[in-house]
């Protein structure tokens, strides 16, 4: 990531991080999504626990445990506004070296 410092790139290359819960705050250490407001760190910490309840059917006082509930139609939208917000942000902000280019091709979200 040539936007990110030598020494701080090395430091999150080295960590192991096996969670969103790690990876929204590694991006909130580094200033990573600063550019998308304040909230931004929040809104993913918000999402992470939805995404906790349908993907490991975690329990916890932040999300009705009735997914109908928990996953309205209002909220599937936000979510899914929310990650192609994210996704299109690290997209232009961290584009992928010239050099992976013959590997993968650019990402596109679909529209919904």
């Amino acid at each position: 990531m040539p936007n990110i410092a030598e020494a701080d790139r090395r430091e999150i290359e080295g960590k192991k991080i096996d969670k969103l819960n790690n990876v929204i705050d590694v991006m909130r250490k580094y200033d990573l999504l600063n550019d998308l407001g304040g909230g931004i760190y929040d809104e993913l910490h918000t999402l992470r626990k939805f995404r906790n309840k349908v993907h490991i059917q975690d329990d916890n006082r932040d999300v009705p445990r009735d997914e109908a509930a928990a996953l309205t139609p209002a909220r599937c939208a936000w979510s899914l506004g929310l990650c192609a917000t994210v996704l299109g942000f690290l997209g232009q902000k961290f584009p992928r070296p010239a050099d992976v280019a013959k590997y993968v091709e650019p990402f596109h979200l679909p529209d919904a």
